[in-house]
């Protein structure tokens, strides 16, 4: 069988020393080999599984204006091979990280409303929810910028504030 990368390249390198040193350094036991991939799985394999649940846990819902930032990181996290929850308990962690949202307040609402069993109170809705807010608040501001440039270069005047204050 094939190792991981990471470890292939610790015992690689330490065969590669032993070799040079004519001996002076000693090669790789059992026990030695058994704690370089042991090592390794901790960081990278299945027992990964209790720090993704942990992080699932402890992350924050940072605010409306990094809501973004919170659905990349919160996407990594769900996505681990190792660390797969089941829907349920998912979508009862991120409602519980979302509540506080004023952009999310309606779906928020809406999710309360329906009740468990019903298609709109899963974890894949909150999530859809999410992104659809983040996609929907970018393409208004880009499309915002795009008529000021286009007002600008046709002689139109400024927005009073500047574009971010017309976005709010």
């Amino acid at each position: 069988k094939k190792v991981c990368a990471p470890a292939e390249f610790v015992i690689s390198r330490h065969q590669e020393k032993a070799i040079e040193s004519r001996g002076a350094v000693a090669t790789l036991n059992g026990l030695q080999l058994l704690w370089i991939l042991l090592d390794q799985y901790k960081m990278h394999g299945e027992f990964n599984h209790g720090a993704r649940v942990e992080q699932l846990y402890t992350i924050k819902y940072p605010g409306d204006d990094k809501k973004e930032e919170f659905a990349q990181a919160w996407t990594i996290l769900i996505e681990d091979a190792d660390c797969k929850l089941p829907e349920p308990t998912l979508c009862r962690i991120l409602y519980g990280k979302l509540t506080g949202s004023k952009d999310l307040e309606h779906d928020i609402k809406h999710f309360e409303r329906v009740g468990r069993g019903h298609p709109d109170h899963t974890h894949d809705y909150l999530m859809k929810c999410l992104w659809s807010d983040i996609n929907r608040k970018k393409e208004t501001k880009y499309e915002l910028e795009f008529n000021v440039r286009m007002g600008a270069m046709l002689g139109a005047p400024a927005l009073k504030g500047g574009v971010m204050s017309a976005l709010r």
